[in-house]
């Protein structure tokens, strides 16, 4: 073999020996006395309607007002500690007395959160209630079709 083949098969040979390395490592943890990032304390639109339930003892995580072709569209998401099956007895009570009627509804069961849609005029809801790790959580999203 003339040199400058043998380069070239070296070459060829330690990059195909790297194909059979080790996976690289994954990014590092952050140890624990490190601070996070937090985001700015939500809090629901200013033009939230009255009438939409709020859960009271739950953290609100993200809210938004949407104007889409449909209607102005509102939406936030709380989460924190209780049971999901009272606080969704609640919250469709809340609706109930506010002139909302039941439309359609999954779960709702004793103990269990669920997941209902609601109307009341030309206002539509839809209720979530769910629990995970512990943890409840509630999704209100509205739509006003009047505009």
């Amino acid at each position: 073999m003339r040199k400058a083949e043998v380069l070239l098969v070296a070459a060829a040979c330690a990059v195909l020996a790297g194909c059979g390395s080790p996976p690289p490592t994954t990014l590092p943890v952050m140890e624990d006395d490190q601070t996070a990032v937090t985001a700015a304390p939500t809090s629901l639109p200013a033009d939230w309607p009255d009438d939409l339930p709020r859960p009271v003892g739950l953290t609100l995580v993200s809210a938004t007002r949407l104007d889409s072709p449909q209607g102005p569209t509102w939406s936030a998401t709380w989460q924190g500690s209780g049971s999901a099956g009272d606080l969704y007895a609640e919250l469709t009570e809340e609706l109930r007395v506010a002139g909302f009627t039941e439309e359609d509804t999954l779960g709702g069961t004793e103990g269990e959160g669920g997941i209902s849609t609601w109307n009341r005029g030309t206002m539509r809801l839809q209720l979530t209630v769910l629990a995970e790790n512990d943890q409840v959580g509630v999704n209100v999203t509205a739509i006003n079709s009047a505009g």
